[in-house]
């Protein structure tokens, strides 16, 4: 989270302004990164990309960057995608702030009166649950927002050392 000043801000555009700019940061980031990754990667015989990943301080100095570099770039696109989550701390609910201010203030008054327990209640949804044995749906829904924006950036998303 970033300090802002809210006194600063000048109406509902400049704190949209606020909320897109750590998606749109993260975004940016990776792209910035695929541009090296894609240089990197080597051409298999049927002209599909692959990635020399080295795990291990064995590996040369080339694949270990090749190897954080792709850590980077899933990172900030993960992050990207669950920062819109709408959800009060998060940039996602910023944006939605905007709309209700205007369309429905009880309802922001009541979400903003219940802000922790509607935190707590995703924290539980989203990384105890699916500890206890329940499927992971937060995990669904970023793999199936980020995998397209990994494939439009074209550089899969990976983890190469697991």
């Amino acid at each position: 989270p970033v300090m802002i000043n809210p006194a600063k801000l000048r109406g509902p555009a400049s704190r949209l302004l606020v909320a897109v700019a750590g998606p749109f940061t993260n975004l940016a980031i990776a792209v910035a990164i695929s541009v090296p990754l894609r240089l990197l990667a080597g051409t298999t015989i049927l002209g599909t990309q692959t990635f020399d990943t080295g795990c291990s301080l064995s590996s040369s100095p080339l694949q270990l960057l090749t190897s954080e570099l792709f850590y980077v770039y899933s990172l900030n696109l993960f992050l990207m995608v669950f920062n819109l989550i709408p959800v009060p701390p998060l940039d996602g609910f910023e944006l939605i702030r905007t709309g209700l201010t205007r369309r429905n203030p009880r309802l922001l008054w009541q979400i903003e009166r219940n802000r922790q327990a509607i935190l707590i209640g995703f924290f539980l949804f989203a990384f105890v649950l699916p500890q206890l044995g329940f499927p992971n749906f937060i995990a669904v829904v970023l793999g199936a927002i980020v995998t397209p924006v990994a494939n439009l950036l074209g550089v899969p998303i990976a983890f190469p050392c697991g």
